[in-house]
């Protein structure tokens, strides 16, 4: 599956690249919301969008605001991760789509679970 990873932490972007191009995952990699939305408008083939809430320029919700401007018909699967405690309440009350909310720090066999049960969904 194509996975792009947005987030600014360094080391989310080297544990979660190690990790899932690991199990055969082909990944890319945003520093923040405007980077993804520029790279979105380049490559459009993503399956599953791992999104951060707090970042610098463009917030996790205010990209998962635009993701409707470049997918007309079909949308990635959206996986916020965040360590803000009210965060998923927060993302309900705005009416974002997104999919899986989790909390940081994470359990990496619990995402891979997830990723794994969306890869079969889609079969």
């Amino acid at each position: 599956m194509n996975i792009l990873i947005i987030d600014d932490d360094l080391m989310i972007h080297k544990v979660l690249n190690h990790s899932l191009s690991g199990i055969g995952h082909k990944i890319f990699s945003a520093s923040d919301g405007q980077k993804a939305m520029n790279f979105i408008k380049l490559e459009r083939d993503i399956d599953i969008i791992i999104c951060d809430m707090m970042m610098p320029q463009v917030t996790g919700p205010e990209f998962i605001s635009h993701l409707k401007d470049y997918y007309s018909k079909w949308m990635p699967v959206v996986i916020v991760i965040s360590s803000m405690d009210e965060g998923n309440e927060i993302l309900k009350k705005s009416g974002l789509k997104f999919s899986y909310f989790i909390h940081k720090p994470f359990d990496m066999s619990y995402l891979t679970g997830i990723i794994e049960h969306i890869q079969k969904s889609k079969k």
